[in-house]
């Protein structure tokens, strides 16, 4: 008898937990603790997407604490650019999760073997991938991924996809240095009326060319580009996507990220900010029309 009770409690258990781990209707927009680095989960019902994967394996947590125990698939990994602060922590995803698609840019690092043992892990499972550019979209489910940059003209300055000759953050490319930062992804992502800008460690000069492309409009939540670096947050993109809410990836570090004149500015401009070394992990939900934070 004893036996049976410790069984029928064991299996209710397992059906709260179950329970509680359902999938809702509601965006769930997640910014990861990782540290100095970005890891950004979306979650919509069955479908999961991560953007970057933060300097370690500390992505692990977020996906364990914000996926269901049964559900070892992610719909989709986007890698914005291939800084180790962004890459790292994708290696252990892709060794533990069943990742359908491979989303990155052309700029590459085939010196670096932590990113050489990344691109050849992506082959080996032979995951759907694919390099994209501005102008390109992606939907999964209701959530539309906008690509705003790099743009084909300035891919174009790259020899081909996975260059031979690239050296630390830098590559070599008719006689001038070309930082990694410059390719890095800026998506707009949508779910409904709610819209999200999320700007890689994009370097400032590349957000005001997308400023006079008259490519940014306004938006919900902003991730602040480069880990709150006051070089790489201009005026002019707080200016066009007028935010609510601006989150900061970032972790101890020697950079002075983020910026006290940012953080300033910021709720100078009435603007809530959010940053992961303080706030830890940051969750948005939206049901499409209204958000709030968890």
């Amino acid at each position: 008898m004893e036996k049976k009770r410790l069984i029928l409690l064991l299996f209710l258990s397992l059906l709260f937990l179950v329970w509680q781990q359902r999938p809702d209707n509601n965006f769930h927009l997640i910014f990861c603790d990782v540290g100095q680095g970005d890891a950004i989960l979306l979650v919509h019902k069955n479908n999961q997407i991560l953007i970057d994967g933060g300097p370690n394996d500390s992505v692990l947590n977020c996906l364990a604490d914000n996926l269901p125990f049964w559900d070892r698939n992610i719909e989709m990994v986007i890698l914005t650019h291939p800084d180790s602060d962004h890459y790292t922590g994708l290696l252990e995803v892709f060794k533990r999760y069943r990742v359908k698609k491979f989303i990155a840019n052309s700029f590459g690092k085939k010196d670096d073997l932590v990113f050489k043992s990344l691109i050849s892990t992506v082959f080996e499972q032979k995951i759907d991938t694919h390099f994209l550019t501005q102008g390109d979209k992606i939907r999964i489910s209701p959530i539309l991924f906008d690509v705003l940059w790099p743009s084909q003209s300035f891919v174009k300055t790259l020899p081909d996809r996975l260059p031979e000759n690239t050296s630390g953050d830098f590559q070599l490319v008719d006689g001038e240095l070309i930082a990694a930062n410059e390719f890095s992804f800026v998506l707009k992502v949508s779910f409904n009326q709610f819209d999200t800008l999320l700007t890689g460690d994009l370097p400032a000069l590349f957000t005001q060319t997308l400023v006079w492309q008259n490519r940014l409009a306004p938006v919900e939540v902003l991730k602040a580009p480069h880990h709150g670096s006051g070089l790489d947050n201009p005026d002019e993109i707080y200016q066009k996507t007028k935010p609510q809410l601006v989150v900061i990836s970032v972790g101890k570090n020697t950079f002075g990220h983020p910026s006290g004149e940012l953080i300033e500015k910021l709720l100078g401009l009435g603007i809530k900010v959010k940053r992961t070394d303080q706030d830890g992990e940051v969750e948005i939900i939206s049901d499409g029309q209204n958000w709030w934070l968890e």
